[in-house]
């Protein structure tokens, strides 16, 4: 029984519990909230403060003032000329979206530039096969 209750393992104990008592304090993480008649109201009935120094009146002014606050919007009427041009851009589709295929030469430098006498990967296929094997299945890698 004695050797569960080192002090070691007690002070560790407590500072994690301490730990997170600040954490919580410092979240400001209430359970409960009381309105001027003292009902106690649900996470859902929570205001939110707006900007201009306001509250929030209902459920659906909340999460509309979280949705704008965390998601502002980027309209493309608000950009100046910089800006739509890269927003322009952006909506250009890149080389690198385009699929190329392999050419025979680098498949050829690829299976050249193997280690030998490694371990085989995935399928179990040792690197000294690859070479003796790959004019087989040569029209396979490309299909």
């Amino acid at each position: 029984m004695e050797k569960w209750l080192k002090t070691e393992t007690l002070k560790r104990s407590a500072s994690r519990t301490e730990i997170r008592t600040t954490d919580l304090a410092a979240m400001e993480i209430t359970v409960d909230q009381q309105d001027d008649n003292h009902e106690v109201q649900r996470p859902t009935d929570w205001s939110a403060q707006l900007a201009d120094g306001t509250a929030t009146s209902s459920r659906d002014e909340t999460i509309s003032a979280v949705i704008e606050k965390c998601f502002p919007s980027d309209e493309w009427k608000e950009d100046n000329i910089v800006h739509r041009a890269a927003r322009f851009q952006s909506r250009r589709q890149y080389s690198s979206f385009i699929v190329h295929p392999f050419l025979n030469s680098e498949i050829d430098d690829f299976i050249k530039n193997l280690k030998r006498n490694k371990a085989p990967g995935p399928d179990g296929i040792p690197n000294e096969v690859n070479p003796t094997a790959f004019p087989f299945s040569h029209p396979r890698i490309l299909a």
